[in-house]
């Protein structure tokens, strides 16, 4: 056996050994004289291998769906020293390489954000079932299956494998730790090996799919006097919060909305009533329990708006906003009259092309009904609206 160290059983067998004792039962159609016994060769039993035995010979092109499972049977899985890699190449204990004597493989893609995979294991069992309650083997961290985790588009070349990116193992069913920090748009391959040759069979969830939460369905609409924004939300784990974000210019984003709700609706719907005039650009941002953050697609808005204004908190207490949206420069007159048409207060605000923002002090006014107007440099009305005072 190629990969035979100190204390490791010698019950799998490798490559080569399965090939000579398949060849050494293939039937040869060969006759074996008269006598009372059959003088025909025995009938060869079907043998069970494990598909995933080798690295496969392609690697995906598009990224794996949330809640893909995938099945594993070490049971039948062999050595092999041409395509695995070397004892200290599978290293996820504090010792020096453990022995490889029962491999499987499964390589799988990232989406475009990248992130975070979550594995969970299931239907774990061994053969026989007695390794289940032996205890861990002497100068290793666990007993039962070791998972490595590599970063490559093909196969390595057999004992030249890069260092794992990440390793995992397990003895049972149950969530994994997560794998986080994955490339987009990127290939990683998966080697599971039996530790000390355990034979198991099991499955293996992927509920991450390079990103803790998985969004559809991210579209949005212009309406009269809003943008409105919605998504379908299939999967969510490890989650701390969602935000919407908008932008002007598509690279600088700004929070208009916590929508970490829409988890348990699996639907978000929000209505931006203070768009942006011209184009406006969406995008979710979402962040992990271990404060990493992912992104979701961008959705681009354009309003045919070459002016917005708009008037909040409406009721006022102590400030009262005026947001004027332009995609040209100008000046602004912004006054304010009471119930009884009275001139209570006059501000002038410059916009240079873009959002400006300017807070008027209320606190000393009067509670009541009150009437904003703003005027562009031509004298216009460009909008006008009645707030309440408190």
């Amino acid at each position: 056996h190629f990969q035979v160290v100190n204390s490791v059983k010698r019950v799998s067998p490798d490559f080569s050994a399965r090939a000579g004792a398949a060849y050494a039962i293939a039937n040869q159609a060969n006759t074996y004289g008269a006598c009372a016994l059959s003088n025909v060769e025995m009938t060869v039993l079907t043998a069970t291998s494990e598909s995933k035995d080798e690295c496969p010979l392609t690697f995906p092109t598009n990224s794996i769906p949330v809640n893909t499972a995938v099945s594993f049977d070490l049971v039948h899985a062999t050595s092999n020293r041409f395509t695995d890699p070397s004892y200290t190449q599978a290293d996820c204990s504090a010792i020096t390489g453990i022995g490889i004597t029962n491999t499987a493989y499964y390589a799988f893609r990232t989406n475009a954000a990248g992130g975070i995979v979550s594995l969970s294991v299931t239907g774990y069992s061994t053969t026989p079932a007695a390794p289940a309650s032996c205890p861990t083997p002497f100068g290793f961290p666990t007993k039962g299956v070791e998972l490595l985790l590599y970063q490559v588009s093909s196969c390595p070349t057999g004992q030249a494998f890069p260092a794992p990116v990440a390793c995992r193992s397990f003895d049972g069913n149950g969530a994994l730790a997560n794998f986080t920090g994955l490339a987009a748009n990127t290939n990683y391959l998966i080697m599971v090996d039996g530790i000390e040759n355990t034979k198991a069979n099991f499955n293996l969830v992927f509920t991450g799919s390079a990103l803790p939460i998985n969004l559809s369905d991210f579209t949005g609409v212009v309406l009269d006097k809003h943008n409105q924004l919605s998504w379908t939300i299939e999967f969510a784990k490890d989650v701390k919060a969602i935000y919407l974000q908008r932008s002007a210019d598509g690279i600088v984003f700004e929070n208009i909305a916590e929508v970490t709700s829409s988890i348990l609706t699996r639907k978000g719907v929000y209505s931006d009533k203070r768009p942006l005039a011209g184009l406006n650009y969406y995008r979710l941002v979402t962040v992990n329990l271990d404060e990493t953050k992912d992104y979701s697609k961008i959705v681009q808005l354009k309003r045919k708006d070459n002016l917005l204004v708009n008037v909040f908190p409406n009721p006022a207490n102590q400030l009262l906003n005026i947001e004027i949206n332009s995609i040209q420069k100008g000046k602004f007159s912004i006054v304010l009259h009471n119930s009884l048409g009275q001139r209570v207060k006059a501000e002038e605000l410059t916009v240079t092309g873009g959002r400006e923002l300017i807070s008027l002090n209320v606190a000393h006014l009067p509670r009541g009904l009150y009437n904003v107007a703003i005027y562009n440099q031509q004298k216009e009305v460009v909008k006008s609206e009645r707030i309440t005072i408190q």
